[in-house]
C-alpha cells in the first residue's frame, strides 16, 4: 500500500479509498488466519499487501503481430479482434469482417492496446463511421470513445471517465510523476525517468518508489528487456497523461529535459556505434527510436536549430545501418533548414550525413551540394577528418555519375589524408571506391588489390557492416570474372553477417546471388531473389545509379526470357511476398549451389 501517500478520495457514504483498502486488507488477514484452507480471489486496482498475497496482472486482450496478417478467419482467434467484431455486429448487424477491412480493424485494436472498454466503445462507432474513419480519429480518442451503455457505472461509460477515475485516486506526487512520464514514447529506463522527471515537487530519489506505486496501480507496465527493467504506458494511458501534462503548464520544461537526456545519450551511443559493438547499440537504438523521434520533433517545433542538428547527426549512422534512409534524410534536411546559417563543425557534421543519405537514394545533385558546402566549412575550420570524408563523398558521387577521372582524384586525395590521420574506417571505404573504378575499367588485378586492402582496414576497424561491404565487393569482382563458386561463397558470407540487421548490403547480396543464378540459367531462383531484393530496396527508399540500373535490367530481362512472362511474374511476385528472413535463407541456399559456367554475368553494383 502507498501508506501516507494515499489520497483520501471519498466514496459514497463518506468512506475514503485508503480506509476501504485498509479494511479489506484487515478482513482478508483475519479470514486467512482463522480459516487456513480458505482462498480469496479478488479483483482490485492494487494489491492489498497481506501476507501470502499473489498478484496476477490481468493483461490486455491478445493481438496479432504488426507484420504480415493472417486470414480474417485466423484473426478472429485473437481476443481483441474477436471482441471488436462481436460488438460491431451486435451494434450494426450489417457489419462484416472481411479481408479488405481486416488490416484496419487490427490497426484500431492495436492502437487501443487491446483494452476491452476502449475496443467496445470503438466498435460502437461502427453505426455511424467506417472503420477507416475510426482509425483516423484515434489521435483524439477521448472524444471519439464516449457514449457507452447507460446501465454501466459512470466511470465505464466513456474512456475519459475511466481514466479520470483512476487518475483521481492517485496521491499528488503520483499524479505529478504520471503526467511527466507521458513525455516518453515507446517506454523508458529507470535512469531516464530519474533525470527527466525529477523537477519541482518530485525528487530523483522519489522516482523509484513512485514508479513502483504506479506499476502496482496498473497505470505503468513494467517489463524486462535484455536483462534490465523497462517501463511503458499504454498509448491510451499516455495520451491522457499528455493532456494532463499540457494542463499543468510544465510540458515545455519536461519536453526539453527529455530532449536533452536523449541528445546526450545519442551522442554517447554514436561514439560507440562505429566499433565491433555496433550490433548491440543498434538494438538499443531500436528500443529508444520512438523517444528519439519525439525529442527531434520537439526540438524542431521549439525552433532549436543547434540541438536538432546535433541529435539528427548522432542518429544518422543508425538510420543508415538500420535502413531508415528516407526517414533519416527527412530529419537531417529539416534540421539543416533550422540551423543552416551556422558555419561550424556541427553544421559540417550534419551536412556530411545528409550527403550520405541523399547519395544513397540516388539524389546526386543534393549529395554534391551538401558535400561541397560541408567541405568549404571543414576547410575554414581546418577539420582534416571532415575534409577527408567530404572528399570521399564527392568522389563517390563522381563515380556514380560516370566521371571516373574526377572520382579517382578525389578518393586518392582522401586516401592521402586518411593515411596521415590513421582513419581506418575512411580508408576501407575510399579503397573500395578505387576498387570499383579499377573493376569497371576491366583492371581486375588492380581492383583485387584495392578490395583486399579495403578488407584489411575494415577488419582492423572492427565494425561488421564495413567488413560485410568489403566482402561484398570481392564477391562482385569474382562475379565479373565468372568465378561463381567464389562469388557465391563470398555473397553468402556477407549475407550471414548482415542478417540480424538487414540493410543495403543485404539487398545487394540478394541481387548478386540472383545474378549468379541467372548466369547459370537457374532462372526460377533468380526471379524469386530479384523480387525479394526489390521489395527490400523499396523499403529502404534506395535508387540505383543509371549504370547499375542498366545492368540490373539486363539480368532481369535474361531471367524473364528464360522463364517466360507468366512464370517470371508469378515467381517474382512470390519473392516479393517472401518474409525477409525466409528470403535470406533461400539466398544462402542458392549461393551455396553456384557452380562454374561460362554464361554472361551481370553484377549487382
Amino acid at each position: 500500500m502507498a501508506g501516507a501517500h494515499v489520497r483520501h478520495h471519498r466514496l459514497p457514504g463518506g468512506l475514503d479509498i485508503g480506509s476501504l483498502i485498509a479494511a479489506c486488507a484487515e478482513l482478508a488477514a483475519v479470514l486467512l488466519r482463522a480459516c487456513p484452507q480458505v482462498r480469496i480471489l479478488a479483483t482490485s486496482r492494487e494489491g492489498l499487501g497481506v501476507p501470502g498475497e499473489t498478484l496476477w496482472r490481468v493483461p490486455s486482450l491478445s493481438l496479432p503481430d504488426a507484420g504480415r496478417l493472417p486470414s480474417p478467419e485466423e484473426l478472429v482467434l485473437y481476443e481483441a479482434v474477436r471482441l471488436f467484431v462481436d460488438r460491431a455486429v451486435a451494434t450494426t448487424p450489417g457489419f462484416t469482417f472481411r479481408r479488405e477491412n481486416a488490416p484496419v480493424v487490427v490497426q484500431v485494436c492495436r492502437r487501443l492496446d487491446g483494452i476491452p472498454l476502449a475496443i467496445e466503445l470503438a466498435a460502437a462507432r461502427v453505426r455511424v463511421l467506417a472503420v477507416e474513419q475510426i482509425a483516423a480519429r484515434l489521435d483524439d480518442r477521448f472524444r471519439l470513445l464516449a457514449g457507452g451503455r447507460r446501465t454501466l457505472v459512470p466511470r465505464q461509460q466513456t474512456l475519459r471517465a475511466a481514466m479520470e477515475w483512476s487518475y483521481d485516486l492517485l496521491c499528488q506526487k503520483e499524479k505529478v510523476l504520471f503526467r511527466r512520464l507521458s513525455v516518453f514514447a515507446g517506454g523508458w529506463a529507470l535512469e531516464a525517468a530519474e533525470t527527466v522527471c525529477a523537477e519541482a515537487g518530485v525528487q530523483s530519489s522519489d522516482i523509484l518508489d513512485l514508479l513502483t506505486q504506479l506499476v502496482d496501480k496498473s497505470l505503468v507496465v513494467a517489463e524486462t528487456q535484455h536483462g534490465a527493467a523497462r517501463y511503458r504506458l499504454l498509448e491510451t494511458v499516455r495520451q491522457y497523461g499528455q493532456e494532463r501534462l499540457s494542463e499543468s503548464g510544465e510540458g515545455g520544461a519536461i519536453r526539453q529535459r527529455h530532449r536533452d537526456w536523449y541528445l546526450e545519450w545519442a551522442r554517447r551511443v554514436d561514439r560507440s556505434m562505429r566499433t565491433a559493438e555496433l550490433e548491440a547499440w543498434v538494438e538499443r537504438l531500436r528500443t529508444e527510436h520512438d523517444n528519439l523521434r519525439a525529442a527531434l520533433r520537439w526540438s524542431m517545433e521549439a525552433g532549436g536549430g543547434d540541438p536538432a542538428l546535433r541529435l539528427a547527426t548522432a542518429l544518422a549512422w543508425f538510420w543508415y545501418i538500420d535502413g531508415h534512409w528516407s526517414e533519416g534524410r527527412r530529419w537531417l534536411e529539416q534540421a539543416l533548414a533550422l540551423g543552416g546559417d551556422l558555419r561550424t563543425d556541427t553544421l559540417a557534421d550534419a551536412l556530411l550525413q545528409a550527403a550520405y543519405h541523399a547519395r544513397s537514394q540516388g539524389d546526386y545533385g543534393s549529395a554534391r551540394a551538401f558535400a561541397e558546402k560541408g567541405l568549404s566549412i571543414a576547410r575554414e575550420t581546418d577539420n582534416r577528418e571532415n575534409i577527408a570524408w567530404f572528399l570521399y563523398n564527392l568522389g563517390v558521387v563522381a563515380v556514380h555519375e560516370g566521371d571516373y577521372k574526377r572520382g579517382k582524384a578525389l578518393c586518392e586525395e582522401s586516401v592521402t589524408l586518411g593515411r596521415q590521420l590513421g582513419m581506418k574506417f575512411l580508408l576501407a571505404n575510399d579503397l573500395a571506391q578505387l576498387g570499383h573504378i579499377a573493376r569497371d575499367s576491366a583492371d581486375y588485378e588492380q581492383a583485387a588489390t584495392f578490395y583486399g586492402e579495403s578488407l584489411v582496414f575494415a577488419r582492423e576497424h572492427g565494425e561488421k557492416y564495413t567488413v560485410a561491404y568489403a566482402l561484398r565487393n570481392l564477391a562482385v569482382l569474382a562475379l565479373h570474372i565468372r568465378d561463381y563458386d567464389r562469388s557465391g561463397t563470398l555473397f553468402a558470407e556477407t549475407l550471414a553477417l548482415c542478417r540480424t540487421a538487414p540493410n543495403w548490403v543485404t539487398e545487394e547480396c540478394l541481387m548478386g546471388i540472383a545474378d549468379i543464378a541467372c548466369a547459370q540459367k537457374r532462372y526460377e531462383q533468380a526471379a524469386c531473389l530479384f523480387g525479394a531484393g526489390d521489395i527490400l530496396r523499396e523499403a529502404l527508399g534506395a535508387r540505383r545509379s543509371p549504370r547499375i540500373q542498366r545492368r540490373y535490367d539486363e539480368s532481369v530481362a535474361a531471367t524473364r526470357a528464360g522463364l517466360g512472362d507468366a512464370a517470371f511474374a508469378a515467381t517474382w511476385s512470390a519473392g516479393r511476398e517472401m518474409p525477409l528472413e525466409q528470403a535470406i535463407e533461400y539466398a544462402l541456399a542458392a549461393g551455396c549451389t553456384s557452380g562454374t559456367g561460362r554464361h554472361k554475368a551481370h553484377e549487382s553494383e
